[in-house]
């Protein structure tokens, strides 16, 4: 098993790119890696319950099933303070 620590600072303004890390660490999770998601800039506002239920990539799905995912197989979400 490996450990990841996927950094997302690409916020809701380009939605690929925003929904790819939360993608790539539910992916990671599901194969049974370590998995956690550092969040800061423009990627906070990831979290906002109006964009988490909106927002999807092209190709890269949805924000909140992602997320789901992650909260499902025990993945972390860390925020920067500076940045919230």
């Amino acid at each position: 098993m490996s450990a990841f620590l996927i950094h997302i600072h690409t916020g809701p303004e380009d939605p690929t790119k925003a929904t790819l890390g939360c993608l790539i660490a539910a992916t990671a999770l599901k194969e049974g890696h370590d998995t956690r998601v550092f969040m800061a800039g423009e990627a906070v506002r990831l979290l906002d319950p109006g964009i988490v239920e909106t927002l999807e990539g092209q190709g890269t799905g949805k924000l909140c099933d992602h997320l789901a995912e992650i909260a499902e197989h025990g993945g972390r979400l860390y925020l920067s303070g500076m940045s919230a």
